[in-house]
């Protein structure tokens, strides 16, 4: 009877061990995909501090192309307006970027440690981001087109 429990003991020891090593696991592949997706989050927040910079360099050219007159003002909009298009497709693409980055980089977490299996819920913070950082770019460059057509207005 002492050899059984002694056996139920080496097997519960194992069991136990196994336990920790995918604990373990989970836990090393949670601090992986955390700081991936962090640095997707960084490379997000870069564009859209790269778009609003461009934004704001574009709306002092545009103003100071009115305030010169060499060209009519229709143009001139005309013109900046396909450059906030410009700005905002840049910033979708290095959004896109990042976001495929990230896939590709879980993707090799993922054939490491397949018990993994849920990794589009992991990703969703990244995703919200993106959503945002675009729905921003993009309100941001209506508000300017809006600001631009008002001086014009008063201008006239």
């Amino acid at each position: 009877m002492k050899k059984k429990t002694k056996y139920l003991k080496i097997d519960e020891n194992k069991e136990n061990a196994k336990n920790k090593v995918k604990e373990t696991q989970t836990n090393i592949a949670a601090k992986k995909i955390a700081a991936q997706m962090e640095k997707a989050e960084k490379k997000i927040d870069k564009a859209i501090e790269e778009a609003d910079k461009n934004i704001c360099k574009l709306l002092e050219n545009t103003d100071k192309d009115i305030e010169k007159g060499e060209s009519p003002v229709d143009l001139i909009l005309f013109k900046a307006s396909n450059q906030f298009e410009e700005i905002r497709l840049e910033t979708e693409l290095k959004m896109q970027k990042a976001k495929v980055d990230l896939i590709k980089a879980l993707e090799k977490d993922v054939d490491k440690l397949e018990h993994l299996a849920n990794i589009e819920s992991n990703t969703s913070e990244v995703k919200d981001k993106i959503k945002e950082g675009k729905c921003n770019i993009k309100e941001k460059i209506d508000c300017k087109k809006e600001e631009i057509k008002e001086k014009l207005n008063k201008e006239e």
